[in-house]
């Protein structure tokens, strides 16, 4: 059982999941394909706060798994949700490996949308 639950590890997604697991929330975070989204994919990402200079995707995406991992974080990968329950005071999540519960309590609901959407166009 956690108290949040990530689905989506970009960027957003692994901030999440560390900002719950600095406050001492049980979190885990799902992914369907790798970490990073598609920041491990970017030669030079050069609008993070704290790289002047810029870094590569790849290793501002492995700094943050480190970082959730630092924090005791259970990343879940490649794992795809396949639907959720939210009906009850415990909400479920559905893979096709595991039902994950999360428990009702005041800890935020956490979800990541992996669509990019850009001025109305899906998929840009």
């Amino acid at each position: 059982m956690y108290d949040v639950i990530v689905i989506g590890a970009g960027p957003a997604g692994l901030t999440a999941g560390i900002d719950a697991a600095r406050s001492g929330l049980r979190t885990s975070i799902i992914e369907g394909e790798m970490p990073g989204g598609r920041a491990v994919k970017a030669p030079v990402i050069e609008n993070f706060p704290g790289f002047p200079e810029g870094i590569t995707g790849a290793d501002l995406v492995s700094r943050m798994a480190e970082q959730t991992k630092k924090f005791g974080v259970e990343m879940r990968f490649p794992e795809k949700v396949i639907a959720l329950d939210l009906s009850g005071k415990t909400k479920i999540v559905s893979t096709k490996k595991a039902n994950i519960k999360l428990v009702h309590s005041s800890s935020p609901w956490v979800c990541m949308v992996r669509s990019f959407w850009f001025l109305g166009k899906p998929n840009f």
